[in-house]
């Protein structure tokens, strides 16, 4: 037999052996199919009585602040305790990836502008900031090489979160109520107050783009996964009331707008990755046996800003927590035991009970991890697909 010969007949013996193989193997091995959509457990752990918690954007490292004023961090996949810090002084905590920091500040009191970073491996302290007046928000890139703290004067702090942090201050139109940092890195977005609007700018503080809107507005933001898409969320000042969302590309062009409704307040929303629909949720007072008492809903709206769907109500009172890792639905809290995984059409495909009401939460950048403490102090750690 000569070489080419020898050559068919040995392909020819692999590709009965590969298909015998094959025929062999029970279906599952053959073709798994993807589990579906919901919640899987990864760990839980009872924790003291907790202030706050963070989970870093790349889900590499848990911190976690007790209500006595206890500063700690967990490798989050063990979940192992890396390191303690007792009787710190801070309400509110971030953790970054990259080099990796903690953040710890108090967010909202005017005689305490401190902005502590404590190293995410040790605990050691690396830098100690004041601001110019109280800290309304900070956010973090999900590289962790930037930082952002806006402050009630107006103040926009831009930290470059290297060997040796250090930040530089600009100066905002107006209050800066709400921060948010686009998730390629490249841009902040603050919603403002007193001079409402909403602005973002470069890492560099140059303003790429300012969108104006009435002095009594304030404003919340959100950047779509692509980082194409900036959503802002206006109310008024008292009690978060009539909400209207706005969707502008980033480079200024407003897309669409909608009215939550009047009768709406305490609203949050959310884009998606490639700004092709909206989710958002509200209360709305209602009248039930001759009172007033509120509700919760949903509402999903498409690309265009058009209405898809409301959802929820009085006997399903949800509340928007994040999107689905896929994009493809979102996850949402009913208030009192249990998360619920929703289709883009509004459709339930997924419940996970828990053993008590949520008191604090967090969840990765991509979605798929997600961190709850809930009121019987028990800290649980569930993936979501």
């Amino acid at each position: 037999m000569g070489t080419n010969g020898v050559l068919k007949s040995l392909i020819a013996a692999l590709l009965l052996t590969a298909t015998a193989l094959a025929v062999s193997l029970p279906a599952s091995a053959q073709d798994a199919p993807s589990a579906p959509p919901g919640f899987a457990i990864e760990w839980r752990k009872l924790v003291p009585p907790l202030r706050d918690l963070a989970i870093s954007p790349q889900g590499t490292r848990i911190a976690l602040l007790t209500a006595d004023s206890k500063l700690a961090v967990w490798d989050a996949i063990t979940p192992a305790p890396l390191w303690a810090k007792p009787e710190v002084d801070g309400t509110d905590i971030y953790i970054t990836d990259g080099i990796g920091y903690v953040v710890l500040f108090d967010q909202m009191n005017p005689i305490d502008t401190e902005v502590d970073l404590f190293n995410a491996a040790t605990g050691k302290l690396a830098s100690r900031s004041h601001a110019d007046s109280a800290i309304w928000d900070v956010a973090v890139s999900e590289s962790g090489e930037t930082m952002a703290v806006g402050t009630g004067n107006g103040g926009l702090y831009i930290y470059t979160l290297d060997m040796n942090p250090n930040s530089t201050r600009y100066q905002l139109r107006g209050v800066c109520n709400d921060l948010s940092i686009s998730p390629n890195g490249q841009y902040i977005v603050s919603g403002l107050w007193n001079g409402s609007g909403v602005d973002w700018f470069d890492t560099t503080g140059h303003l790429v783009s300012s969108q104006t809107a009435d002095a009594t507005q304030r404003f919340e933001t959100c950047v779509s996964g692509n980082s194409k898409q900036i959503l802002g969320l206006q109310y008024d000042n008292h009690e978060h009331r009539n909400p209207v969302m706005t969707m502008w590309k980033v480079d200024g062009t407003k897309r669409w707008q909608l009215a939550i409704g009047k009768d709406a307040f305490n609203a949050r929303a959310l884009v998606s990755r490639t700004g092709d629909y909206t989710v958002a949720s509200f209360y709305r007072m209602i009248v039930r046996d001759h009172a007033w008492i509120p509700e919760r809903r949903l509402l999903l709206v498409d690309g265009n800003g058009q209405e898809l769907a409301q959802i929820g109500g009085l006997y399903l009172s949800l509340t928007l927590m994040f999107l689905a890792p896929d994009s493809k639905g979102f996850v949402a809290y009913d208030g009192d035991r249990a998360l619920y995984r929703f289709d883009r059409q509004g459709n339930a495909v997924s419940k996970w009970p828990l053993t008590s009401p949520i008191r604090a939460w967090a969840v990765t950048a991509d979605n798929k991890r997600l961190v709850v403490h809930t009121t019987d102090n028990q800290l649980t750690m569930l993936r979501v697909r």
